[in-house]
């Protein structure tokens, strides 16, 4: 969805470049692969390298020693994240020795809002990321309601600060897009998911014949609906069912699914580590109540395995990935939906499971080639200047 190219800049002589002479940086408060934003760019970056001349990231690592940044405090509602207050005299000097065509903010955080000042002082073009439900979030996690209206207004006054510089707004979902058009982006950028490169270019194994191992993997948290695989765990003991990640409702996860011994709990897991629980199961759940996109099913769909998603999910708004996914119907409850799917014929399954393949390999492609022509079109503005 491209909605608006207004606000670009006639090109200049100078503005011809080959991809290895362009530069990009890269501005996230996310931590690598900690979530599905830290994921997306860490992901994205490790692609960008390869076909462009240099690229920079920017975040807070969860080394304490990592000299990008200064302070933290835990999120509201969650001590499991924190919001990192960038050492901003290392990071200017860094991204002066850059001196990038590009700068991406990928978050509205004080990383992200570094990336905006950055992009005026070196004239560089901006490109925003949008990948948050900001009122659904605040809702969730912010008690009260003023705090709930404060902590919205908050989010919706960044974001907009962000939007009124950029050359465009990238976002991963339609309902994204209407959302960013609400606050005022002018040009509104549908771009795809990347997968790392360890998740697309490992060898995959055939389906199994029986669906017999559910895995669920992402925050521990209210809006991801958790609860709702540990029911399906009661209900169906004679499948095993694997928990993968960390969040707020952690500890009362444990404590419940202590009860269940067909529930394992595995704790947070890098991504070699949740590449190999991936291949040993044969199905992945995403059961939220709200997914901006679900970066998790699109990396089981690259493993080859079957993927239950609820109608909630943003990565259901991709026709060409929806065809590959099984959807959790309105009214039904997570131990039928897997009940439903796991008595298919086999065939069926394992045909499912090598066309989600395909389609999540596909999507892959046409995301890194669709962010090199905006880095590419935008360092033509950042020359015109």
């Amino acid at each position: 969805m491209s909605v608006s190219r207004t606000n670009l800049r006639p090109p200049s002589r100078k503005a011809v470049r080959q991809d290895k002479d362009l530069r990009v940086v890269v501005m996230s408060d996310a931590v690598a692969e900690r979530n599905g934003v830290g994921t997306y760019y860490s992901d994205l970056v490790e692609y960008l390298r390869e076909r462009l001349g240099s690229v920079q990231f920017f975040y807070p690592d969860e080394d304490s020693r990592m000299r990008y940044k200064r302070i933290s405090v835990p999120m509201p509602g969650d001590d499991t994240q924190r919001l990192f207050v960038p050492r901003i005299p290392e990071v200017w000097r860094k991204v002066d020795e850059a001196r990038p065509h590009v700068i991406v903010s990928a978050t509205p955080g004080p990383f992200g809002l570094l990336g905006r000042s950055l992009s005026w002082r070196f004239r560089a073009s901006l490109l925003v990321g949008f990948h948050t439900h900001i009122g659904a979030l605040t809702d969730m996690y912010f008690g009260g309601r003023f705090r709930k209206r404060f902590a919205k207004r908050s989010l919706e006054s960044t974001n907009k600060v962000l939007f009124r510089t950029c050359e465009a707004v990238l976002v991963n979902g339609t309902e994204m897009a209407r959302t960013a058009k609400e606050l005022g982006a002018r040009r509104v950028e549908l771009v795809g998911t990347p997968v790392s490169p360890q998740f697309a270019g490992t060898p995959v194994s055939p389906a199994a014949e029986k669906v017999t191992r559910i895995l669920y993997a992402g925050r521990l948290a209210p809006e991801k609906n958790v609860p709702a695989v540990l029911e399906a765990a009661e209900r169906l003991p004679g499948m095993q069912f694997f928990l993968a990640g960390d969040g707020p409702l952690r500890t009362r996860i444990v404590r419940r699914g202590r009860k269940l011994g067909n529930l394992n709990f595995l704790g947070w897991l890098n991504r070699g580590k949740l590449l190999s629980v991936l291949d040993e199961v044969d199905m992945l759940v995403l059961p939220s109540h709200m997914e901006s996109f679900g970066t998790v099913a699109l990396e089981a769909m690259v493993r080859g395995k079957l993927v239950l998603v609820s109608a909630s999910s943003g990565i259901l708004g991709w026709p060409d990935l929806a065809k590959a996914l099984f959807r959790i119907e309105p009214g039904e409850d997570l131990a039928h939906a897997i009940s439903r799917v796991a008595g298919q014929d086999a065939e069926e399954r394992k045909t499912k499971a090598w066309l989600a393949r395909q389609a999540g390999m596909a999507l892959n492609r046409s995301t890194i080639d669709h962010w090199v022509e905006l880095v590419r079109e935008s360092a033509v503005v950042a020359d015109a200047r």
